[in-house]
């Protein structure tokens, strides 16, 4: 009832005010001639504001007229609604309070719902700004001295290998040389936090791990290291793991090479990976050095007396191993590495005993189409009475042309001599060790972008007979020619979108 009162009251005065714009609409309507009129002009006095045009009062009688009608609705909805339910809005007397009463009402902001936290989140944080590396690296080769095995087991004989070699070894049948997937994200300024993380399988990685990782966990870990850039200088870059040696001018991808085949020199005279900890300053763009301290060559355990013991083997000594890299840049065109790592025990065969290894590659761009390298490599175990120390020593020059895009050759020669037999285990009945030369011709075609294709000869010689020839019972030979194609599937980290 209370809200029928107010609606009357409401119409009350609304009739009330139009009324008297009613009442001033005609007087504002009067002749001139009206003596009112009249008199108003004549004394001077202006004509008072309740005196408003007739037009003005029909549009406000029309705004009244639906505000009451307004109401009404209102009144009728308050009733069809039970008690307690709603409650009649403030009346409205005005035309912007009009207005603003028939605007929709806004909906408060809904408040947003509480996020979840993204698993993935770290992850992604982690991958950010690193790059994928992939290889697939496989081949046909064939040895002209027919080499052939023989199993005393079975009594079975089957293809030979080809001598001097590990990764290209099978002879006369496809092979699978390696399979590579990696991680690679480079420390920088805005995030100092980097990390190599690389897998392989295939004859190369049985090559790389088996020599000095009897338990096997490491198998298929090419490389696993994390970087640090510390903010020293113009930076300071320091990684801890396992991380291939800086040695030699070749390195384990195929594609990366000049040749398909690896050298004499990579596969005796230096180490193929350590395991521990380098810093790397560069001073400017032309002089770099490096630091290494690391467990020897080729092992992630060292001391396999304490963790895997075999009788009368493994290391007797945790002796660490030191080394130095220097590359100077002279110019454009020529670049210098100079290598040392020392250290005792380095390897099962050295005891206790002191290893030296000096490196050096230099790298010569004669031209955009013609470049030069020269590999030489020199190392020596310092023995004790009764035993004498071993040496051995190498080197190996590389001519590479690029006669457009897609074409390229390159051949190789090299020298190594291992008087006493101790890296590659050839002696003969003096105790004399062998020395070898080969020669390499490599063609490449890129058939696409990431195809690389490589048709290689190479001739493999010694002063003594290591090569076998025909059937395994066949005298050994002095030398040994093969003909191998290779094919490999290339990702590289600079051709990730950035």
């Amino acid at each position: 009832m209370k809200n029928v009162f107010r609606l009357d009251a409401v119409v009350l005065a609304l009739v009330l005010e139009t009324t008297a714009l009613v009442a001033t609409a005609q007087t504002n309507a009067t002749p001139p001639s009206s003596p009112t009129r009249i008199g108003a002009e004549q004394t001077g006095n202006p004509v008072s504001p309740g005196q408003i045009d007739a037009a003005v009062v029909m549009q406000r009688m029309e705004e009244l007229e639906k505000e009451v009608e307004r109401l009404r609705h209102e009144l009728q909805a308050v009733k069809a609604t039970p008690v307690g339910t709603a409650a009649l809005r403030p009346a409205v007397y005005t035309t912007e309070e009009a207005q603003t009463a028939a605007a929709p009402a806004v909906a408060p902001a809904a408040t947003p719902a509480p996020t979840k936290p993204d698993p993935l989140a770290g992850l992604a944080s982690v991958l950010n700004g690193a790059s994928v590396t992939g290889l697939v690296d496989g081949y046909y080769s064939y040895n002209f001295n027919h080499p052939e095995t023989f199993n005393p087991v079975t009594r079975v004989t089957g293809p030979g290998f080809n001598t001097l070699r590990f990764f290209d070894v099978r002879d006369n049948q496809f092979a699978l040389n390696l399979i590579e997937l990696g991680l690679v994200k480079t420390p920088d300024a805005d995030n100092r936090l980097g990390y190599k993380v690389i897998f392989g399988f295939g004859d190369a990685m049985n090559t790389i791990n088996s020599a000095n990782d009897p338990l096997g966990f490491a198998q298929y870990l090419k490389e696993g290291y994390l970087s640090y850039l510390a903010p020293l200088g113009k930076g300071l870059e320091i990684d801890f793991g396992k991380f291939v040696t800086p040695n030699g001018a070749e390195v384990i991808e195929s594609n990366a090479n000049w040749n398909y085949s690896r050298s004499i020199l990579f596969y005796y005279a230096i180490p193929f990976y350590h395991y521990g900890l380098k810093a790397q300053y560069t001073f400017n763009p032309k002089f770099s050095l490096t630091g290494y301290v690391v467990n020897g060559w080729n092992d992630v355990l060292h001391d396999l007396v304490n963790v895997y013991p075999l009788p009368g083997g493994g290391w007797h000594t945790s002796g660490k191993t030191g080394g130095l890299t220097f590359v100077w840049n002279a110019t454009k065109k020529l670049t210098v590495t100079e290598n040392w790592m020392g250290g005792p025990g380095a390897t099962q065969a050295d005891g206790s005993h002191w290893r030296n290894l000096f490196d050096t590659v230099v790298a010569y761009n004669w031209t955009s189409k013609l470049s030069l390298q020269l590999n030489g490599d020199y190392g020596r175990v310092e023995a004790t009475a009764p035993l004498n120390p071993v040496d051995w020593w190498g080197a190996a020059g590389y001519i590479k042309y690029q006669f457009n895009p897609k074409y390229a050759f390159a051949t190789r020669y090299e020298y190594y001599n291992d008087p006493q037999g101790y890296t590659t285990g050839f002696a003969d009945v003096n105790g004399d060790g062998p020395h070898f030369q080969e020669v390499t011709a490599t063609l490449e075609r890129k058939i696409a972008t990431h195809l690389i294709t490589r048709l290689e000869y190479r001739h493999d010689a010694s002063n003594q007979t290591i090569f076998p020839e025909g059937k395994h019972t066949n005298p050994l030979v002095k030398g040994q020619n093969t003909l191998a194609v290779g094919m490999m599937f290339v990702l590289e980290p600079s051709e990730a979108p950035k």
